[in-house]
């Protein structure tokens, strides 16, 4: 044999030892790994199984029951709103027709009084003539 065929010999003799615990830590820590990955697999897909099968009905029912409740409670505070604003319109058209109707007898109050202090100015000239 050649000698660096000798030494390399001589080498891996001196460090069997450490060789052999290296390759056995890659070992169980490649079995590890692999036992971990696989749970991880199949507990994913028992999730998913549990998840489609007994979740979702579940959601399903309840939204489909709650936004049949929400959209008829929608509607409901939507017709609220447009009768109390029909009234509250109503109301205010009761309350400006009067409103006007007490500015025109006041305004016509005031154009009488002011027409009789005229006449009452224009008789006292006349008498003091």
């Amino acid at each position: 044999m050649s000698q660096k065929k000798m030494e390399a010999y001589k080498n891996a003799k001196k460090n069997k030892k450490e060789l052999e615990k290296k390759a056995k830590k890659k070992r169980i820590i490649s079995w590890i790994c692999g036992i971990v990955i696989a749970l991880l697999i199949v507990g994913g897909c028992g999730y998913l199984v549990y998840y489609t099968n007994v979740v979702l009905p579940k959601k399903q029912s309840e939204q489909s029951s709650t936004s049949e409740n929400s959209t008829e409670d929608i509607a409901n505070n939507i017709m609220n709103i447009l009768n109390n604003s029909e009234s509250a319109d109503s109301t205010d058209a009761a309350t400006d027709s009067a409103s006007d109707t007490a500015s025109d007898e006041n305004a016509a109050d005031a154009a009488s009084d002011s027409a009789s202090d005229e006449n009452a100015t224009d008789t006292a000239s006349d008498s003091a003539e």
